[in-house]
C-alpha cells in the first residue's frame, strides 16, 4: 500500500561545473504531477550554447531511490550563437514518503565520440500530507465567533451560479468572493476581505455549481458569516439584490473539527498595542506602541490581570529582557533604557545608553554587549546602572542582527555571516572565528547547546555542542514570519504573524513538528508563557490568553532501555552537506557500537564511532574533512552484529 503523500520540494543542486557552456541548470518537479506525490514528474532544464543541438535521446535507470538520467544531445549544424534553453520530462511515478536522489548526466554526440559535458544531482523529499482541516463545511445558519477566524486550505461547499445574461464570455470568466459579517452588503460597504477566483464559462440561461474542486479556497482568514458574489460571467450582480438595490449575502457557517490543543481563556486591555512582552515572577512586562511606555500587570490571577504600573519613556521600544529585578529596553531612537523593577507598582528610570543603530544586544553578569549597524561589538560595564560605561569594543565595524553568549564567547549574526568573539576579557573582545552562511538570522534562542534560529518564515534548529563547528539538525517551515520563539522544555512557542500562535514539539530537534495553534484576528508578533498559558501580543491594545492543553504531557527528553527497543539509525541532517553531519541513532541495551562510512566502490573510508554507548537515543558528528563530494553510506554496527538493512545514504556537497 502506497502512502498518500504530499511533496515538499527541497532540491540541492550538486553541478560539476565545466568550461563548456553544455550545462544543465535546473531540476524540479512538475507542480501539477506532484501535488499529491502519487505521479511524479521531473522536469530537467538545460541550455545549449548554440541553435543547431537539441536532445535527442533520454535514457532513465530507476535503482531504489535513486534516478538516473543520461540525456544524450547532437549538433544539427547550420545553428547560430546563441544559447538556447531546452527541457525534458521524466515520469518517475508512484513514490512512497522520503528522500530521493536525481542523477542526471548530459552528453553531447559529435558523430566520433560521446563526451560528457555535465553532470548534476537534486534531491527531492516526499514528505506525508497532513491536511489539518479535512472537515471545513458550508452551511446555513450562523457562525460561531469563537471558531470563525482560521486560515482555510480547503473549504468544501456547494453553490450554484446562473447566467440569466444574453450573451457568453469566451473563455473563462472572472468571479469576485466578498465576506463580511453583515447579511445586506451596501454600495459604499468596506468588505473586509476579497478573493478572486477564475471559473469555468458558464453559457447563457444555464448554471455551474461551485465547490471546492473548481474554486478552492486556500489560506484565506474568512471573517464573518456571510459572502456575495459579483461579476460573475459578465453579470456584475448575480445574487439577489433588495428594493434598495443592495446585495443580499449569502449565508454560512465554518465548521471546524480539529482539535488545536489550545483554548481562549481570556484577554485584556493594555495603555497601547502591544508590541513585545516577557513574563517573568507571575508579571507580564509588555512594550506598548504609540503610547511608547512599558506596561506592568500581575497575571497570579489568570482570568483578571491587573495593571501595576505604566511608564512612558522613549520613542520606539522595541523589546526589553529583565534579569534580576532590571528591565532593559531598547529603543530605536534613544538607545536601552535601564529600569528598577524591585517595585513593579513603581518602575524607576536609572539610565539609558545613547547609542544609535542598534540591532541587538545581550546581558550577561556586570556587562552588557551590543550590535547593530557598523558597531561591531560593543561593551558596558553596567555594575552602576545608574551610570553605565563604554568599556570596550572589537574596533572591526561589522553590522549584526542579533547576538548570544555562551559561556566565554559572543555569538553574533550578521548579513549571512556568523562570528564568534572571545569575551574572556569583556574590555577587548577578539573575534575568533567568522563563518560564511547561507541565510540571515533575525535572533536566536537557545535550549542548552541548541539554537533556534528564526530565518525568514523558517525555523532552523543547531547543534552547539562544539561552538566552532555548530551542526545543523532540521528546518522547519512556518509559513509567515517569526516575531519570537519561547522555549518551555519539549515545547516552542512561535509568533507566526499572520499565522497566529504555533505550538511545536522540540524534544527531538532532527524532527520538529507542529502539535497546536491558536489563530488570532490580527498578527501575532509575540508570545511568552507561563506554567501551560500562552500570553499573546499583537497589533490591538489588548493581550490574549490561551492555555496549552498539551502542557503537562512532556516526553522526556533522555530516552530509557524500555523506550528504545530495537537497534536504529536514524536521522542524517542536513543532508546534503557541505562539511558535517550529525547521525542520530539507538539502541535498546548498552553495546559496543561502530558507525562506519563507505563509498559507491564499497571502500571503508572512516569510522566514525566505536566504543561502548549506553542504551537511549544517541548521536556523533562526522567531520568530512578531505572527503571529496559525493555519495556515501553510513552502516552501524553493534556487538559485532552488522545491521545490513540499518544503512542511509548521504550526500557530500563542496
Amino acid at each position: 500500500m502506497k502512502t498518500k503523500t504530499a511533496l515538499t520540494v527541497l532540491l540541492v543542486l550538486l553541478t560539476i561545473l565545466n568550461a563548456h557552456a553544455y550545462r544543465i541548470e535546473e531540476i524540479t518537479t512538475d507542480p501539477a504531477a506532484a501535488v499529491s506525490g502519487d505521479d511524479v514528474t521531473i522536469v530537467i532544464s538545460g541550455m545549449f550554447p548554440d541553435t543547431g543541438s537539441d536532445i535527442t535521446s533520454v535514457q532513465i535507470d530507476i535503482v531504489g531511490d535513486t534516478l538516473n538520467a543520461d540525456l544524450i544531445g547532437f549538433y544539427q549544424g547550420g545553428g547560430g550563437q546563441m544559447e538556447t534553453p531546452f527541457t525534458e520530462t521524466i515520469h518517475w511515478g508512484e513514490l512512497e514518503t522520503g528522500q530521493y536522489y536525481i542523477h542526471v548526466r548530459l552528453y553531447m554526440d559529435w558523430n566520433d565520440e560521446i563526451r560528457l559535458m555535465d553532470d548534476t544531482t537534486a534531491v527531492i523529499s516526499i514528505e506525508e500530507s497532513i491536511d489539518r482541516y479535512p472537515n471545513l463545511v458550508i452551511s446555513n445558519g450562523n457562525v460561531d465567533p469563537e471558531i470563525q477566524y482560521f486560515p482555510v486550505r480547503e473549504l468544501n461547499f456547494n453553490y450554484e451560479i446562473s447566467n440569466i445574461s444574453d450573451y457568453n464570455t469566451a473563455g473563462q470568466s472572472r468571479s469576485y468572493f466578498y465576506f463580511s459579517d453583515v447579511d445586506v452588503l451596501e454600495e459604499d460597504n468596506r468588505f473586509y476581505r476579497t478573493t478572486r477566483n477564475q471559473l469555468d464559462s458558464i453559457p447563457a440561461n444555464e448554471s455551474l455549481v461551485i465547490n471546492g474542486e473548481n474554486l478552492p479556497l486556500r489560506r484565506i482568514n474568512l471573517p464573518g458569516e456571510y459572502f456575495v458574489i459579483v461579476d460573475a460571467d459578465g453579470d456584475e450582480d448575480v445574487v439577489e439584490s433588495d428594493e434598495n438595490d443592495n446585495r443580499m449575502a449569502i449565508s454560512f457557517t465554518i465548521v471546524d473539527t480539529i482539535d488545536h490543543h489550545t483554548t481562549p481563556i481570556d484577554s485584556f486591555e493594555t495603555p497601547g498595542p502591544a508590541k513585545y512582552l516577557k513574563i517573568v515572577d507571575n508579571v507580564a512586562y509588555i512594550i506598548c506602541r504609540d503610547t511608547t511606555g512599558l506596561a506592568l500587570f500581575d497575571v497570579t490571577d489568570i482570568e483578571n490581570p491587573m495593571e501595576l504600573s505604566f511608564t512612558g519613556f522613549g520613542q520606539y521600544p522595541l523589546g526589553v529582557v529583565i534579569i534580576d529585578e532590571m528591565a532593559y529596553i531598547q529603543d530605536s531612537r534613544y538607545g536601552i533604557f535601564l529600569l528598577q523593577v524591585t517595585n513593579p507598582r513603581r518602575p524607576e528610570i536609572l539610565s539609558y545608553i545613547d547609542i544609535g543603530g542598534i540591532g541587538s544586544f545581550a546581558v550577561e553578569g556586570s556587562y552588557l554587549y551590543v550590535v547593530g549597524n557598523d558597531l561591531g561589538l560593543v561593551v558596558f560595564d553596567i555594575s552602576n546602572r545608574e551610570s553605565p560605561e563604554l568599556v570596550g569594543s572589537s574596533n572591526d565595524e561589522i553590522s549584526y542582527y542579533c547576538i548570544n553568549i555562551r559561556n566565554d564567547l559572543a555569538i553574533t549574526w550578521g548579513r549571512r555571516n556568523r562570528s564568534m568573539y572571545n569575551i574572556q576579557q569583556p574590555e577587548n573582545p577578539e573575534i575568533v572565528s567568522s563563518t560564511r552562511i547561507e541565510y540571515d538570522v533575525k535572533f536566536a534562542n537557545f535550549q542548552d547547546d541548541i539554537a533556534f534560529l528564526a530565518v525568514g518564515e523558517s525555523i532552523r534548529t543547531l547543534n552547539f555542542a562544539d561552538p566552532f563547528q555548530p551542526v545543523e539538525l532540521s528546518r522547519y517551515i512556518a509559513d509567515a514570519g517569526i516575531g519570537s520563539i519561547s522555549i518551555d522544555g519539549n515545547f516552542a512557542y512561535i509568533a507566526n504573524h499572520d499565522e497566529g500562535l504555533m505550538i511545536l514539539n522540540v524534544d527531538n530537534p532532527w524532527e520538529i513538528t507542529r502539535i497546536g495553534e491558536y489563530y488570532s484576528k490580527s498578527p501575532v508578533l509575540c508570545a511568552d508563557f507561563r506554567d501551560e498559558y500562552v500570553f499573546i501580543a499583537n497589533s490591538f491594545d489588548r493581550v490574549t490568553i490561551v492555555s496549552n492543553n498539551l502542557h503537562g504531557l512532556h516526553v522526556p527528553k533522555e530516552s530509557s532501555e524500555s523506550e528504545t527497543t530495537e537497534f536504529e539509525l536514524q536521522t542524517c541532517y542536513p543532508n546534503p552537506f557541505n562539511s558535517s553531519i550529525n547521525i542520530a541513532f539507538s539502541i535498546p541495551l548498552s553495546s559496543e557500537v561502530s558507525i562506519q562510512i563507505y563509498n559507491t566502490n564499497g571502500q571503508l573510508v572512516e569510522t566514525v564511532l566505536e566504543k561502548p554507548m549506553p542504551a537511549g537515543k544517541q548521536s556523533v558528528v562526522w567531520n568530512a574533512g578531505g572527503a571529496p563530494a559525493g555519495i556515501y553510506f553510513l552502516k552501524m554496527i553493534a556487538d559485532d552484529n552488522q545491521f545490513s538493512d540499518k544503512v542511509r545514504k548521504v550526500v557530500l556537497i563542496r
